[in-house]
């Protein structure tokens, strides 16, 4: 993308910033001589004098001393502060500056006009994440364009709603929270946006209920109500934090949650780190064998690997980490998983990755060809065929669970994304952000 290719200019263009050129390149001894040499010789006397000269041009334009090649660097380079990761810039300019610099023994290397604008990196780098609280949500924005909303009421549980990957693609199906989207279809209503719950918890089915279940013992009003909204604040990247109580239709309350939600972008991508804890707050809690769970997300109609409920225009993929494919991801385990296909002569994508950490890692996936994609550790005596209740997980009381994923929003298939070394990455504790990945560019339709 020609975003891309703007921050490689800057990359690959020897660009230092206003740092020293190698010593051979402008004909001048290395340090070591130049501290060897009398303070007269012509050779410390030349460098002084270039010395001075780039230190002059420097104040004077902020480059310092740079040749034209890396000249033409410094304009990709502004081309692509405009848009790409201004973190990864800097870090590659460093990188540049230091290695151009080798062999330099004097002050600061990268010059005053290298670190003006490295300050002026640093600034720009504030802010790229927005979020604005109303009643029912707050709404996320990454360089002033929606990205997605958590929304917490008039649902039976919290989900992210829309969400929008590569340019302002929809990355979930539509319905049941907007009605009338063409060719979609209006299976399993309680698949909604982006969500976390499960069919099994001290034996009440969190996962499938919803006013229009099919089944009237689905339609109780079991519910995952919001508390508290702890934390939204934007920044480098986005976070918000909430509480939340399970609560049965009879209104006793089961157990309880916190979420610290992450928002970030690089480039055209899109991520979400999810983190959830269950808090056994009001007695034991289990969390039973069913495939029916738990951290889930609905891909849009093209995204489905064939059409149902009267669909149209299921074109997509589906792999894992272990290098299955399409059905047969169902029920594997897996470091991450991840469903791709065409959108408007565009391909997109979105993964879902498991931390480590997270119990029974690597997870079992309820990864269907109509295009729900969910991360369950308990399910497994329908993943696997093990006996019923091998699967389940009792949290004691007062005890806890913790479960982290990361949902990212891609350009290209998995490999182009570079979604297993994003996972490396993630795991390491290095933002989602800051893993660089070259993408492939596609052609206009």
């Amino acid at each position: 993308m020609g975003i891309r290719v703007a921050t490689s200019a800057v990359a690959g263009s020897g660009l230092g910033l206003g740092a020293y050129s190698p010593r051979s390149r402008l004909g001048l001894p290395d340090g070591q001589a130049l501290r060897q040499s009398s303070p007269k010789s012509p050779e410390r006397e030349r460098w002084v004098s270039g010395w001075r000269l780039r230190r002059w041009r420097g104040a004077a334009w902020g480059v310092g001393r740079i040749p034209r090649a890396r000249a033409w660097g410094f304009l990709a380079g502004g081309v692509a502060l405009c848009h790409a990761d201004v973190d990864a810039v800097r870090r590659r300019c460093l990188q540049k500056a230091r290695s151009a610099s080798d062999g330099y023994t004097g002050g600061n290397p990268l010059g005053c006009g290298g670190a003006l604008l490295l300050a002026a990196l640093s600034a720009v780098a504030l802010a790229e994440v927005t979020v604005a609280t109303h009643e029912n949500r707050v709404d996320v924005a990454i360089d002033g364009k929606p990205f997605t909303s958590y929304v917490y009421a008039g649902h039976r549980k919290p989900i992210l709603f829309p969400v929008l990957g590569p340019g302002g693609t929809s990355m979930t199906r539509s319905w049941p929270m907007v009605d009338g989207v063409a060719d979609e279809p209006h299976d399993h209503p309680h698949h909604e946006g982006i969500w976390f719950t499960h069919g099994a918890v001290n034996g009440v089915d969190f996962w499938a209920s919803h006013p229009a279940a099919v089944n009237p013992e689905r339609r109780g009003n079991d519910r995952i109500e919001h508390a508290t909204l702890v934390k939204a604040e934007g920044g480098r990247e986005g976070v918000i934090e909430t509480k939340n109580r399970w609560v049965k239709a009879d209104g006793t309350e089961v157990c309880s949650d916190t979420r610290r939600i992450v928002f970030g972008g690089e480039g055209t991508s899109r991520t979400i780190d999810y983190s959830i804890t269950i808090h056994a707050d009001h007695g034991p809690v289990t969390f039973g064998d069913t495939k029916e769970g738990a951290m889930g997300l609905r891909v849009p109609v093209q995204l489905q690997l064939k059409d149902i409920d009267e669909s149209k225009g299921a074109a997509g993929h589906c792999s894992n980490s272990e290098g299955q494919t399409d059905a047969d991801v169902w029920g594997k385990a897996a470091r991450w998983v991840a469903y791709w296909g065409p959108i408007e002569g565009y391909t997109v994508g979105v993964a879902m990755l498991d931390h480590p950490d997270n119990l029974r890692h690597p997870t079992h996936w309820h990864a269907r060809d109509y295009g729900l994609v969910a991360a369950n550790p308990f399910g497994l005596h329908d993943f696997t065929g093990a006996a019923k209740g091998t699967g389940d997980f009792t949290i004691p009381a007062g005890g806890s669970l913790t479960l982290r994923y990361l949902i990212v929003m891609h350009e290209g298939d998995p490999e182009a994304a570079g979604i297993e070394a994003l996972w490396k990455k993630w795991t390491h504790g290095e933002r989602p952000s800051d893993v660089q990945v070259d993408h492939p560019p596609q052609a206009t339709p």
